[in-house]
Order: C-alpha cells, then sequence, then structure tokens
C-alpha cells in the first residue's frame, strides 16, 4: 500500500485593503453573526419531541441561550430538522422550534443547536438580558 505524502495547502497573500479581503471578511462576519446575543448559561429545561410515533420527555440543560434559540446537551442525538417543544419549569413559559445541528461531544452526550419558531427571551427569565433581545421595560 502506497503512503499518501502530506502536501502544504496553497496559501497566498491577500492585500488587507483590496475588495477581496473586504469580501472574505464580510462573508466571515455575516456567518458569525447573531440575530440577538448569546449568553453562555446553564439552565434546566424540558424537552419535547417526537420519535418513532412516540413522544418524549427530556430534562436537559442549556449550554448558550438568546433570544432566538439555544443550545443544549443531550444525552440523545435528535435528527436535524426534528421539531422540539421547550418548557421552562421555573418561569412555565414554553417555545417550539427545530434542530438545526447536533454534534457529538468529548463526554459522550450531544450538543444540539435548536432555533426557536420565533424569538423567545421570556423562556430564560434573565432579570439582565442583553439589550438586543428587545424585553419590555
Amino acid at each position: 500500500m502506497m503512503r499518501k505524502m502530506y502536501a502544504k495547502p496553497a496559501a497566498r497573500r491577500i492585500d488587507p485593503g483590496s475588495e477581496e479581503a473586504k469580501q472574505l471578511l464580510s462573508q466571515l462576519m455575516g456567518s458569525e453573526r447573531r440575530r440577538s446575543t448569546r449568553v453562555l448559561i446553564q439552565i434546566p429545561v424540558q424537552a419535547f419531541y417526537r420519535t418513532n410515533g412516540k413522544e418524549l420527555r427530556a430534562d436537559v440543560f442549556t449550554l448558550a441561550v438568546n433570544a432566538h434559540g439555544c443550545l443544549l446537551e443531550m444525552e440523545t442525538k435528535p435528527d436535524q430538522g426534528q421539531r422540539m417543544r421547550l418548557l421552562n419549569a421555573k418561569t412555565i413559559v414554553a417555545q417550539t422550534g427545530t434542530v438545526v445541528r447536533a454534534q457529538l461531544m468529548r463526554d459522550g452526550s450531544y450538543a444540539v443547536a435548536l432555533e426557536f419558531d420565533s424569538p423567545s427571551p421570556h423562556l430564560w427569565s434573565m432579570i439582565l438580558a442583553p439589550e438586543d433581545w428587545d424585553l419590555p421595560h
């Protein structure tokens, strides 16, 4: 069996003031831009979803939240596109959303990104919520 040789990736210098550099920066910033500020916080919530025709409930924790969704830590991997309803038992507020990504973490659990159907900053019951969450004062 012939071993593949390592090929150093091709690289080239881009002038920081060039139009190409501005486009690359715009693409990068666009992919990192969020609709609302993300807050790294663990909040216990209940997740309800259907698998194989069965309604399941999982007690989970958030890893990060914002007004438009959250990142959950779950023991099972939901499918991308899976519909889910979260309930914060402390606030008695529920919100539905769609799983946009589920990624295996080092400890064997899954980091699950959930995008809400509509913004739901009240789900998190944060007294000092970021200004861009548009909470009524």
